[in-house]
């Protein structure tokens, strides 16, 4: 009989994603951080800290970057994507969450790592200018569809290189 081998057990980094809704936007920056999405609209996001669930670091993160406060009961999951590994950091599980309603005044909480926050339609964001995850991410949120999954065939489509883009 054959030993049998094992495979290395996947991980993935885990990111949460807050997409702010008003009026048929959504609430976006561009990076300015050259390490990382330069140039990219992107959401307020980030990784999971310890101990931490990816609702509860969506809104921590719209509080630390958008300077908003978002209620657990106004969080709706809306997405969840796994993305095959692209760059040293390895592959990515990311969860996007929704809210249209918020408290405080909106406001740029990191101006060294991005520009101020604005009100964009993601249907008008050219491809080129948006990190290719959250492009995905939104449009399967307009169509209700709660997952994707970025494989070897999205990355070639999309024309990604290790350490290019994300």
């Amino acid at each position: 009989m054959a030993a049998s081998r094992k495979k290395p057990r996947v991980t993935a980094v885990p990111a949460a994603y807050m997409i702010l809704e008003k009026q048929g936007r959504v609430l976006m920056s561009i990076r300015r951080t050259a390490y990382y999405a330069y140039g990219k609209y992107q959401l307020p996001a980030g990784h999971l800290e310890e101990g931490e669930l990816p609702e509860e670091a969506a809104i921590r993160e719209a509080r630390e970057e958008a300077g908003v406060i978002v209620s657990k009961k106004d969080l709706r999951f809306v997405h969840a994507s796994y993305q095959l590994k692209i760059n040293k950091y390895g592959n990515r599980v990311n969860y996007f969450f929704a809210a249209r309603k918020w408290k405080g005044r909106i406001r740029n909480m990191e101006p060294d790592k991005t520009e101020d926050w604005q009100w964009v339609d993601p249907k008008k964001i050219p491809p080129d200018m948006i990190m290719p995850p959250v492009e995905e991410a939104l449009k399967a949120y307009r169509r209700a569809v709660a997952y994707s999954g970025l494989g070897m065939e999205w990355i070639k489509y999309k024309g990604l290189k290790a350490n290019k883009m994300i």
